[in-house]
C-alpha cells in the first residue's frame, strides 16, 4: 500500500509552495526545468513506483510516502 502525504512542517510547506509557484511548479531543488522536474518530480514518482517498503521523502521535502507490503 502506498500513502502519500505532505510534510507536517507548516513553515517548510509554505516556503516550498511559494517557491513552486514562483518557479512555474518546477521543483525548487532541481537545476533543470523539464517536464520530469515538475512537482511530483520523476525521481519521486520512480520511488513510489518501485514499491519497495519504507518511508521516503521527496527531494524538496514537500511529500512523504509510506510504502507497505499490504
Amino acid at each position: 500500500m502506498v500513502k502519500i502525504k505532505q510534510t507536517e512542517d507548516k513553515e517548510l510547506l509554505d516556503e516550498i509552495l511559494k517557491q513552486l509557484k514562483e518557479n512555474d511548479y518546477y521543483c525548487p531543488c532541481s537545476l533543470t526545468k523539464t517536464n520530469k522536474d515538475k512537482c511530483l518530480c520523476t525521481k519521486f514518482r520512480e520511488v513510489i513506483n518501485s514499491n519497495i517498503p519504507g518511508t521516503y521523502e521527496c527531494i524538496c521535502g514537500r511529500y512523504i510516502v509510506e510504502i507497505t507490503e499490504d
